[in-house]
């Protein structure tokens, strides 16, 4: 896996809206609600929500979402 480096407010925001996709596509495929993410990561519902609606969200809030694991990482793409 690559480093991520956030040398401006571009590639800032581009890895939010990665997350963003990856955490729809990782609930999607794995058949999972916003509780059940909230429960595994100690999120808010109102947090993952923000997210998943494309809102700016803190790299605590990543943190807790790499919480869960190599699935959900899976859906980055580094090039």
């Amino acid at each position: 896996m690559k480093n991520i480096t956030f040398n401006n407010s571009y590639d800032y925001l581009h890895y939010q809206k990665m997350t963003m996709n990856a955490l729809k596509h990782y609930m999607i495929d794995n058949s999972i609600s916003i509780s059940q993410v909230s429960k595994c990561t100690t999120l808010s519902h109102s947090t993952i929500r923000s997210i998943l609606n494309g809102k700016s969200f803190s790299w605590r809030s990543f943190a807790k979402l790499l919480t869960l694991g190599k699935d959900f990482t899976s859906y980055f793409k580094f090039e």
